[in-house]
């Protein structure tokens, strides 16, 4: 879906890539930043099933070896590509820029990010930090619970200041208006499936959290129309966001599939999705403004598509695949044996 919306919206509509896709193919990818709402449901749902149980270390491990071998290949790749090709559309980082991105938090640095679509992962390592307090303290399922509880009370009571004028920045780095009720419905619905006495808890309070995810996404969709000069039907956004809360609840319900080598292709396409979302965007302009003037740009779309997934691959099978677990063993243990 993000894929989609940067190809055949936000590209043109960005000022980066110059050819446009037919207005009725646009009328429907422009919903399709809408897809980061739905990773964050799973990042939600996948820290509901792996934090209970854990040592701090162990999360840590857990945590930084997922995020951070890919996102600094993804930034030395995006970075090299940006200062070699020299888009116009964008000033060529610098290196304290790049160094900074390497951090994951270049925001704190007082540095753009390199890839604009980087924004989502300062909302999941404030997420984790959450969930890391938690841990300290050995968390049951009970707890977590109590975490999605107050999570989503402290969601209300901060739309109900927003409403009334006020603003608390403290507040929003910690409650996220536009992002953590995605994440309080991921643990609710990982906690339904632990227990179904849970259910008189877990399934109000996953209830709670989708209608703010609709509310946020509301007014998200709202700031994206000014920002971005593009109209959006708020009966799309919300049935969209609704729709991703039940997919994935029902979709986590469902038994796994009863072949090993079906499971383990929803397993690797699955483990794409992340540096298929770091390394997509630029480069993908890049190739598309190089390609449409002479191949048009639905071949060119279809090629950088191509690439980026290919890249993809290439990131997770000779990145991922050895660092990760390496890392996670350094982090959690303490050894690389």
């Amino acid at each position: 879906m993000v894929l989609g919306y940067h190809y055949t919206f936000r590209g043109n509509n960005g000022g980066k890539i110059e050819a446009s896709w037919p207005t009725f193919i646009q009328d429907v990818t422009k919903y399709g930043y809408l897809g980061v709402d739905l990773f964050f449901i799973i990042s939600g749902l996948v820290i509901g099933f792996s934090a209970i149980g854990r040592t701090p270390r162990a999360y840590l491990g857990s945590r930084l070896s997922r995020l951070l071998p890919a996102y600094v290949a993804a930034v030395m790749l995006t970075s090299s590509a940006l200062v070699i090709f020299r888009p116009g559309w964008r000033d060529v980082p610098s290196w304290s820029e790049i160094v900074a991105n390497l951090t994951m938090v270049p925001n704190l640095l007082g540095q753009a990010y390199i890839e604009p679509v980087y924004w989502t992962l300062w909302c999941e390592l404030r997420f984790y930090a959450i969930v890391l307090i938690l841990v300290l303290f050995r968390p049951t399922k009970k707890t977590l619970l109590t975490l999605a509880g107050i999570w989503n009370l402290a969601g209300w009571l901060w739309w109900a200041v927003h409403w009334s004028g006020h603003n608390m920045p403290a507040w929003d780095l910690v409650v996220q208006p536009y992002s953590g009720q995605y994440f309080v419905a991921g643990i609710a619905i990982a906690l339904l499936m632990h227990k179904k006495e849970r259910y008189f808890v877990a399934a109000p309070i996953l209830l709670s959290a989708c209608s703010l995810s609709a509310l946020a996404a509301m007014n998200f969709a709202r700031n994206t129309e000014a920002h971005h000069d593009v109209d959006l039907n708020m009966g799309v956004v919300v049935s969209v966001v609704i729709a991703f809360h039940v997919v994935v609840a029902v979709c986590t319900m469902l038994p796994p599939p009863a072949s090993p080598k079906i499971a383990g292709a929803f397993t690797r396409l699955g483990a794409l999705t992340y540096p298929l979302y770091l390394v997509h965007a630029s480069i993908g302009y890049l190739i598309i403004g190089a390609l449409v003037p002479s191949w048009g740009i639905v071949t060119a779309t279809v090629v950088a598509a191509a690439c980026a997934i290919a890249i993809s691959f290439v990131i997770h099978r000779c990145i991922e695949e050895p660092v990760a677990p390496r890392l996670r063993k350094l982090i959690s243990q303490g050894t690389l044996r």
